[in-house]
């Protein structure tokens, strides 16, 4: 597949540019593979409340690895905050799920008591399974607010913090989140269609609704940007889709009597996953450098070189290393997939860099810390992020 033209000078930033900056992921894989045999191992004897403490652990190594212009990251969650949110939230959605069975099943005998049409029972039920799903997914929608606000305000750099919308802004927040929600479920039946505009909007939610201190972040990408680029990528999936259908095709035209060969069949299967994976790798990797690129924060300016080829390989590597070791180089697969996918992201210029955060570290010293320390308390009780 060809590849889209390079963006105007003005947005794309090679990776030749002197005063660009790279990021560095500094993870090993030995290191990595300690912290992931404890975490699995107290996991698994404590059927699953260490959770919230590997989590964390798992975090803080990724974050603390990642580096730029020679300073770290650092994650500062607090895991015990984390189980009171788990337990807070599966109490919540068991009571929430019981209640709206009960409620369904009582109110589908009151009206087939009452009306006794089948049709009017059935219309009621799906009313209330209807209400019930809305009602879940609000409270999902509130529950990730909640925790993508928690993991940035625990995420800095230099001391500085890292931030997600503002307290005057949750309800806003909120109800961008809850039409994501709808968005996402209706892209299913809309054939796809819808898909290019909800990247786009959700890229744009995570991005401009970030701060870094007291600068928020800017995406300047158009849903026009994303229907191009899937535009370019349909008609490889059409492709990876109209495989399978290429066997029928040959019995139906063919004689009767006439057997497909296991051979044909076992090929052409495998030919429409790799071509499914190769459409995934490609269009992964041009959202990747399209959103990078549009990505602005005060002077800095972010650069991405992900490449199709390269991930592609990734895939098939580490999918080949799962398998073969069933599944015990996870460890080695998530810092290779780290490694890669950090150290070719470029932020530039460099005297950008160095400025910004002396003027950030002069604004947000003279905010209250306390504000943020109980903000971060309420937010880590809800905190489900994967």
């Amino acid at each position: 597949m060809a590849e889209p033209e390079a963006a105007p000078k003005s947005e794309a930033h090679s990776g030749s540019d002197p005063q660009a900056i790279a990021v560095t992921f500094s993870g090993r894989a030995g290191e990595f593979t300690q912290i992931w045999l404890v975490n699995l191992a107290l996991t698994l004897a404590s059927c699953g409340l260490y959770m919230p403490w590997a989590r964390v652990r798992t975090r803080r190594y990724f974050v603390g690895q990642t580096r730029l212009q020679s300073s770290g990251f650092d994650y500062s969650a607090n895991p015990r905050a984390l189980f009171l949110g788990w337990l807070v939230i599966g109490l919540g959605f068991s009571l929430v799920s019981g209640f709206s069975d009960l409620l369904t099943a009582n109110l589908a005998a009151a009206v087939e008591l009452v009306v006794k049409k089948p049709w009017v029972v059935a219309a009621v039920t799906f009313a209330a399974g209807l209400l019930t799903l809305a009602l879940q997914g609000t409270i999902f929608a509130w529950l990730l607010l909640q925790s993508l606000r928690y993991n940035a305000n625990q995420t800095t750099y230099r001391h500085l913090r890292f931030g997600f919308g503002t307290v005057s802004s949750r309800l806003r927040l909120w109800r961008e989140m809850a039409l994501l929600l709808v968005l996402g479920a209706l892209v299913p039946v809309s054939l796809g269609l819808l898909q290019p505009y909800v990247a786009w909007r959700w890229r744009r939610f995570l991005i401009r609704h970030r701060r870094f201190g007291t600068t928020p972040f800017a995406f300047t990408a158009t849903p026009a940007d994303f229907r191009r680029l899937h535009l370019r990528a349909l008609p490889l999936l059409l492709t990876a889709l109209a495989a399978p259908f290429v066997p029928l095709v040959w019995l139906i035209q063919g004689s009767s009597g006439t057997e497909l060969p296991t051979l044909v069949l076992i090929v052409v299967t495998v030919a429409s996953l790799l071509l499914l994976l190769v459409w995934s790798c490609w269009l992964e990797a041009r959202a990747a450098i399209l959103t990078w690129r549009h990505t602005l924060l005060g002077e800095l300016r972010f650069d991405c070189a992900w490449r199709a080829r390269e991930l592609l390989g990734l895939r098939l590597i580490h999918g080949l290393a799962l398998l073969l070791s069933l599944g015990l180089l996870w460890p080695w697969v998530r810092i290779r997939e780290a490694r890669y996918r950090l150290g070719r992201i470029r932020v530039s210029p460099l005297h950008a860099l160095d400025s910004f955060l002396a003027a950030e570290e002069e604004q947000v010293s003279a905010l209250a810390e306390g504000g943020f320390a109980l903000e971060d308390a309420m937010s880590g009780l809800f905190d489900i992020s994967f």
